[in-house]
């Protein structure tokens, strides 16, 4: 049989032409512009998201605290006749012309000579004697004021150095009797009188601005809703000095939380 021959350079075996040639394309700066711009607005859109998720969290550990304070003052009141640990703030619970400086219960120990006041105080002596002995429980993350854990931390393992944490606490709380109004009997105190919650004596010591983690009489820890701002708005400015009406009609308002 006679074998076939294909010609060199035949259609089927020609690899010389030229085949066409395609150049990648890269990115003009209308790309980078409009990339860039679309980032923008996904940040723009996700971190308020990321904030309210941040701020949750520190809502909760801070009402964790809170109600590890509660704890300590059933302890302490347990083991003092019912008796909420006492506070030289305020010298006179009982009396409608009672003069106090109840805004410095922020105070956990008052160094130095500051006063009459002098050693733990306050929610302090749930510290002093070991009710509650963590000191970061006495502060919260959301504190945007001049008493972060950091500003003390050293304070802590140092005598006669003043410590001030992030709760005020009340001292004493509504009986709902006119003839004794006030009373440090927590046993006598109304089930809904707020004794502790965040910080009351400045806007910037008011931890969440929207809202604050309290603590009752009746040992329960609850959300005070104040998206209002009716009860941190009244609060004194932080270029102001506080007054006890300030503080009381705070305290008023927490002891009221069907109100808002």
């Amino acid at each position: 049989m006679r074998a076939q021959v294909v010609q060199a350079g035949s259609s089927s075996t020609r690899c010389s032409e030229a085949q066409p040639y395609s150049r990648a394309r890269g990115f003009t700066l209308v790309d980078v512009l409009v990339t860039m711009t679309v980032i923008a607005i996904l940040i723009g859109i996700l971190l308020p998201s990321l904030s309210s998720v941040r701020e949750t969290a520190h809502q909760i550990v801070c009402r964790s605290n809170v109600r590890q304070l509660a704890i300590g003052i059933a302890m302490y009141a347990e083991a003092n006749a019912d008796s909420i640990p006492r506070t030289g703030t305020i010298p006179v619970l009982n009396g409608p012309n009672n003069q106090n400086s109840s805004y410095n219960t922020l105070t956990l120990r008052f160094g130095g000579t500051q006063g009459t006041i002098q050693g733990w105080d306050g929610l302090g002596l749930l510290y002093a004697e070991e009710y509650t002995a963590a000191p970061k429980v006495y502060y919260c993350p959301s504190h945007t004021g001049e008493h972060p854990y950091r500003a003390f931390a050293e304070a802590w393992a140092t005598d006669g150095v003043t410590i001030a944490g992030n709760f005020q606490y009340r001292g004493q709380g509504p009986t709902g009797n006119a003839s004794q109004p006030m009373t440090n009997r927590i046993d006598r105190i109304r089930p809904s009188g707020a004794i502790v919650a965040d910080g009351l004596r400045s806007q910037s010591e008011f931890n969440h601005k929207i809202g604050a983690n309290v603590m009752r009489a009746d040992i329960s820890v609850s959300w005070f809703n104040d998206s209002a701002r009716s009860v941190s708005s009244g609060l004194a400015k932080d270029s102001e000095y506080p007054t006890e009406s300030q503080i009381q009609e705070a305290w008023n308002d927490l002891d009221n939380p069907a109100s808002h």
